[in-house]
């Protein structure tokens, strides 16, 4: 608050002076301040998320700071549940890339719904026994996921059932077969793969071995990006 231009009106409550002052309308711009760290806050944010249609960070914050500003209301608007990396994830398969002799690979892609975490394997073909060595090779590093979700690609749907054998406790979820747009969270790693493989390979054509270790670097680029939006100290001139 060492920064914030506030005040106290005349029913004791704490506003803060903001640039909008002078609006004819219901918001008058002196917004009331509140800490985060209070049960009423937390009513008050779940209420505001509800009525405008779940609505994400950015808008919520917006109608929010329209009545109230929150200390720290990024922070406390974008809070999550525990969870552990891959507990909810998805997976995709990217590719097909072409190694040295003409033989096919492609990327069988998981990322995690919470933290945004990746892991590839390169995989030589689509059977759904391939998928499933390498949903099990997943497994062994990661742990057992609660929920996967994927599209309607062949081979995630006919391994299905044996993955219900060999995984009874992973809840698997399809996005609805029109609205691929539902896989929009792991269709952007996709892109960022493809765009950093197409940077580093060229038109080079590899052998398996030196493509997945290429792999690997370019999962460790993307596991050290930021999850959130960068803060640019402000400069406070007196």
């Amino acid at each position: 608050m060492k920064f914030l231009c506030t005040f106290v009106d005349s029913d004791g409550l704490t506003r803060l002076r903001s640039k909008i002052v002078r609006r004819e309308d219901e918001c008058n711009g002196y917004p009331i301040l509140l800490i985060s760290k209070h049960k009423l806050v937390e009513i008050l944010i779940q209420d505001y998320h509800v009525k405008n249609s779940h609505a994400g960070v950015q808008i919520l914050l917006r109608k929010l700071r329209e009545r109230y500003w929150i200390l720290g209301g990024r922070n406390t608007v974008c809070r999550v549940n525990d969870a552990s990396v891959f507990e909810v994830c998805g997976v995709d398969m990217a590719g097909p890339l072409y190694l040295k002799g003409g033989e096919k690979a492609w990327i069988l892609l998981f990322t995690c719904a919470v933290y945004r975490v990746v892991h590839f394997e390169l995989v030589l073909s689509l059977f759904t026994g391939v998928f499933l060595k390498g949903l099990w090779r997943f497994i062994a590093r990661w742990g057992r996921s609660r929920v996967m979700y994927s599209d309607n690609r062949t081979n995630f749907i006919e391994g299905d059932n044996r993955r219900r054998v060999l995984f009874p406790k992973i809840a698997r979820k399809c996005i609805p077969p029109t609205a691929a747009w539902w896989g929009g969270w792991w269709e952007q790693i996709v892109q960022m793969v493809k765009n950093l493989l197409r940077r580093t390979l060229g038109s080079a054509s590899l052998e398996y071995e030196e493509v997945s270790t290429i792999l690997c670097e370019v999962e460790s680029v993307i596991n050290s990006r930021h999850l959130t939006c960068l803060r640019i100290p402000r400069t406070w001139y007196h």
